[in-house]
């Protein structure tokens, strides 16, 4: 046998024992996967259970908006009046306790104003520029919505244009939507147990959970005064903050035999 010969029998033997080691590789996989067929698949018999959770508590956060509007000649002294206003509220917010941070400005505009004169019989009316018109919308954030009528009644007692928007909030939302989620998982678990037990299944395991939760809703059938106390300005309104319900439902599918 001469040396070309040995070559190529050398690379027809190497490519023989690579080939074997594949095989031999692809065999311990599928032995080990033979034991897993099926696992992935989404098994046939299954049965799903809905549970439902409610947590009432009493609003502790009042949010409202206000605005003030003015009107002048020029933008600067429209702005100029309007910030007068502002400012003072802004002061009276902070004397009541409320912080820099709770008090943001949402909106600010400046438009021109026009008016349509009435025209004498026969003549077109036309449009006559009156001034500017600057509209300032403030947020406010009270952190004990006890003191939130005493709050509004401070705001409007000054020039303000509008006042709006008022509601109220649970500061710790997270904490009682888990709660009420912890409830929904309780109950349909409760189901589950006893429908298996009736129907004579067996639970294997949960195969999929959905969760539609953090729905919170005013709930006024139990409403509380907000105290306003002795000392309350004499203009605040009589605010009542009621309760929340946040409520959670989830649905819990499990795999039966």
């Amino acid at each position: 046998m001469n040396n070309e010969d040995k070559k190529v029998q050398n690379v027809v033997l190497g490519v023989i024992v690579v080939l074997g080691l594949f095989l031999m590789v692809q065999t311990i996989n599928s032995i080990k996967e033979y034991g897993a067929i099926g696992k992935g698949q989404y098994p046939d018999s299954t049965i799903s259970f809905t549970g439902t959770g409610e947590v009432f508590a009493v609003p502790d956060t009042a949010t409202f908006t206000f605005s003030v509007t003015k009107e002048a000649k020029t933008v600067k002294d429209a702005q100029d009046m309007v910030a007068k206003v502002v400012d003072q509220a802004t002061k009276d917010l902070k004397d009541a306790g409320i912080k820099d941070v709770d008090v943001k400005t949402t909106d600010y505009s400046v438009f021109p104003r026009y008016e349509y004169p009435r025209a004498a019989i026969g003549q077109t009316s036309k449009r006559v520029f009156t001034g500017y018109e600057v509209t300032q919308t403030t947020q406010v954030k009270v952190r004990d919505a006890a003191v939130s009528g005493e709050v509004l009644g401070a705001v409007g007692a000054l020039d303000i244009s509008n006042i709006s928007g008022l509601s109220f909030e649970v500061d710790d939302e997270d904490s009682l939507i888990r709660e009420a989620r912890t409830d929904a998982i309780a109950e349909a678990k409760e189901k589950a147990e006893a429908l298996s037990k009736d129907l004579g299944v067996k639970l294997v395991r949960i195969i999929s959970f959905y969760e539609n939760s953090g729905d919170v809703r005013p709930y006024y059938a139990m409403a509380e005064k907000a105290g306003m106390g002795g000392d309350a300005v004499t203009s605040a309104p009589s605010i009542s903050t009621g309760q929340n319900k946040i409520s959670s439902q989830v649905t819990i599918t499990y795999e039966i035999e």
